[in-house]
């Protein structure tokens, strides 16, 4: 089911800016208890190591400015660096005093091009396939056709229609390819073979249950035509080296091992 946004609040302007953070060139420092987080806006499900970038930040200070919208309250709206935010409220709860570096976007930034911001991941730890699928829906949903978004994010209009359609997969179908288990592209090459969601699914879960590698299921792993494969050249090794037919399933057995 698609989260609903919520909306943003009023716009501040340039003064509620000055009165609210200082100023060092294109780059404000802001007070961590100055940003608020708009209500399901974040499209990142996993943040990763958040330690981790807490103590580089430490180290080496937040170097990757954010991305922030400011608010008639005084407030910042957090567009794009909620890790950052994340690692530096860690910091805070350890006894330091961080501030929150940031671009402030001007008063006629558009939803789009908040969309498009977050498109920009700067500390490092790319978007992963269902984050991004989330970003596109919300630009599609703007009423920007497939061609407009592609040409948007830099990508082909037949990888914004996989995304698109990655997008209406099941939760657990998006959970597997976030845990690596099945790419984004397998996923959308099976529905080419199985339309039935429920069966696709289940399928694919099955596939991922009997994977007994390190590497993420095939297509021929979920859509079974590996056993297809494996009968045919068992078929063939049999026919070829003469051997009987009924050691077929020995012959097809050790292809499994070696495949």
């Amino acid at each position: 089911m698609e989260k609903i946004v919520a909306p943003l609040p009023a716009l501040g302007n340039d003064r509620i800016r000055r009165e609210n953070s200082s100023k060092t060139g294109e780059i404000v420092k802001i007070p961590l208890s100055k940003i608020v987080i708009r209500e399901n806006y974040n499209v990142r499900q996993e943040m990763g190591e958040i330690e981790e970038l807490s103590k580089s930040i430490l180290e080496n200070s937040q170097i990757q400015p954010g991305r922030v919208d400011v608010l008639e309250d005084g407030t910042f709206s957090l567009v794009d660096g909620h890790r950052r935010y994340a690692a530096l409220k860690l910091l805070e709860a350890d006894g330091h005093e961080p501030y929150f570096i940031a671009i402030v976007n001007g008063s006629r930034t558009t939803e789009e091009q908040r969309i498009l911001q977050m498109f920009i991941t700067s500390d490092n730890k790319p978007l992963t396939a269902p984050e991004v699928a989330e970003l596109i829906l919300r630009l599609v949903n703007l009423g920007h056709d497939q061609i407009s978004v592609a040409n948007k994010i830099g990508k082909t209009p037949a990888y914004v229609y996989q995304m698109l359609s990655f997008a209406n997969e099941t939760p657990e179908i998006k959970n597997l390819v976030k845990e690596g288990k099945i790419k984004a592209t397998t996923v959308f090459n099976v529905k080419r073979t199985i339309k039935n969601q429920a069966e696709r699914t289940e399928k694919i879960k099955e596939a991922v249950a009997n994977n007994t590698t390190h590497k993420a299921v095939t297509l021929e792993a979920v859509t079974g035509n590996t056993d297809k494969k494996i009968t045919a050249m068992a078929n063939e090794l049999i026919a070829v080296f003469g051997i009987d037919a009924d050691e077929i399933d020995t012959i097809k057995s050790i292809i499994k091992r070696n495949l």
